[in-house]
């Protein structure tokens, strides 16, 4: 990468979210609980967003989830996305009841549909860092994450 090139394809890993970022790229997938009122969220943060403790801790969870709803991008600038149109965008929505915003990968994104039951998946994107994607699970699977 040439030095003073901003990557929007790669997250903004801070102090707060290096430890779930960490998680990612090793294919496990977390979510922050609040041991003061046992809120559980996504995206990590340095405060419960629904009581404002500052005890939260991550959990992992079991990476599986369904489809809530989906667009299909066809047009990106922006590189690598460019590189990727046509592509799902999705929100999915995590056995534990978190909603993520993500990608459906390993069908096409005409292919993708509301409900569909959808497991994480950890997209390398570069220099140990992996965003979180969803692959389809195919029916009878009972593989757990």
């Amino acid at each position: 990468m040439t030095a003073g090139v901003t990557r929007y394809d790669l997250p903004l890993v801070d102090v707060d979210t290096s430890s779930w970022w960490s998680a990612v790229a090793e294919g496990r997938l977390l979510i922050e609980t609040c041991t003061t009122c046992g809120h559980a969220y996504l995206y990590p943060r340095r405060m419960c967003p629904s009581c404002w403790s500052p005890e939260v801790q991550l959990v992992e969870v079991s990476g599986r989830g369904t489809v809530y709803t989906s667009a299909i991008v066809r047009m990106n600038d922006l590189s690598p996305f460019k590189d990727w149109v046509p592509y799902a965008l999705a929100m999915v929505e995590l056995e534990e009841g978190q909603r993520l915003m993500t990608n459906v990968v390993g069908i096409a994104p005409e292919e993708v549909r509301i409900g569909m039951p959808v497991r994480f998946e950890p997209r390398d994107l570069a220099d140990g860092i992996a965003a979180p994607v969803f692959v389809p699970i195919p029916e009878g699977d009972v593989r757990h994450g």
